[in-house]
């Protein structure tokens, strides 16, 4: 004997993806009706949306409450349908994007008496739409940066070797052989600039080798800690892993610019963590850009200042820096993404003002044979 549909599976409206919603019309944000799939999209039970004033005007986004609550308001008094983009905190923290449309219902007489609506969880949505103006907005970068590196390389080899000559010219105590000397060191500078945005623009040339990331870490660990400075104490947490295809030398890069952003956030303890882990859940990976299955993780973990939302918005950004002009060209954490995403991982960013800051990178274990 078979069971029937609705013995193995809930009501097809908790199945829906989209939450609908019955709102009185009146001053306040009054709900008298909330579909039950409310609860697995933003953790609060329907029961919890049946107060006065309604639940959302307590989880709306801090940014976009007096927007939003101006909007609904406007719509109302100008008796319109209300059609708006914008962001909630779920009851577990997670901040979810959702798409809200309402409509008027009018009663006999005509007067609106009711508002039928419905939103929709749109975060991947959200999230790929960043992804894709990132990497645009990154090629066009890249485009412009390789145009003006070239050029720039050439004017600095003239420069510098004009300068040489003239050094040799002059006498080693000689003022003017110390000014040499010292546009001599900016040229270095400035080549130095003009590699990274010419590595940048072609977005790295690899080379690919299959490699153990724990051992890689270990054989590092001398030069990681003169990279984190005296004053800093360094921590290994390492796990044998499966092997990686990475440039051990372009991630070797990668492991000192995050051991030199934790030094400079002023750290006292950075910890460097290798194990391996399954992305199994589809939006994760959808989110992080990669497929699902096995990964190596590499977490670099510090208690230094921590870094605010908006900067960790446009921290992977091409030259955005929040150092000194003099202390850094804004590319290293752009070139870092890079070489992760072109070994088929990914690396993101957690942190909070005075709690230290976690990066985290994925990179897919090699597939045997």
């Amino acid at each position: 004997m078979t069971n029937s549909p609705n013995e193995t599976l809930p009501p097809f409206s908790d199945r829906l993806p989209l939450v609908t919603y019955t709102n009185r019309f009146s001053p306040e944000l009054e709900t008298v009706w909330m579909s039950p799939q409310v609860e697995r999209i933003t953790g609060y039970p329907a029961a919890a949306w049946l107060v006065k004033p309604s639940l959302l005007t307590r989880i709306l986004h801090p940014d976009d409450r007096g927007p939003v609550l101006e909007e609904i308001r406007a719509s109302r008094d100008d008796l319109r349908d209300f059609s708006r983009d914008y962001r909630v905190l779920a009851a577990d923290g997670r901040v979810l994007w959702i798409h809200d449309e309402s409509v008027l219902v009018l009663g006999e007489d005509g007067r609106p008496e009711f508002i039928q609506g419905y939103f929709v969880d749109i975060s991947e949505r959200k999230e790929l739409e960043r992804q894709l103006l990132q990497a645009q907005k990154s090629e066009a970068l890249a485009r412009l940066a390789a145009g003006i590196a070239h050029d720039f390389n050439n004017l600095l080899t003239a420069i510098a070797g004009h300068a040489e000559l003239a050094r040799k010219t002059l006498a080693p105590d000689a003022l003017s052989h110390r000014h040499l000397a010292a546009i001599v060191a900016s040229v270095e500078r400035a080549a130095k600039l003009t590699r990274e945005l010419l590595a940048f623009s072609r977005r790295q040339e690899l080379a690919v080798e299959p490699a153990d990331v724990t051992k890689t870490v270990q054989e590092m660990e001398p030069v990681l800690r003169h990279q984190a400075g005296e004053g800093t104490l360094l921590e290994l947490d390492l796990s044998p892993t499966s092997l990686v295809e990475i440039d051990v030398g372009q991630f070797e890069q990668v492991l000192m610019n995050l051991l030199a952003n934790a030094r400079d956030a002023g750290a006292g303890r950075i910890t460097i963590g290798v194990r391996t882990v399954s992305v199994e859940q589809v939006p994760e990976a959808r989110k992080l850009g990669i497929v699902a299955g096995e990964y190596v993780l590499v977490t670099v973990a510090d208690d230094g200042t921590g870094i605010d939302e908006e900067t960790q918005a446009r921290i992977f950004d091409p030259f955005f820096t929040t150092k000194d002009r003099d202390s850094g060209t804004g590319l290293g954490l752009s070139l870092a993404q890079g070489v992760i995403r072109q070994s088929g991982g990914a690396i993101e960013v957690s942190s909070a003002l005075g709690s230290g800051t976690t990066f985290r990178i994925l990179l897919p274990v090699a597939s045997v044979g």
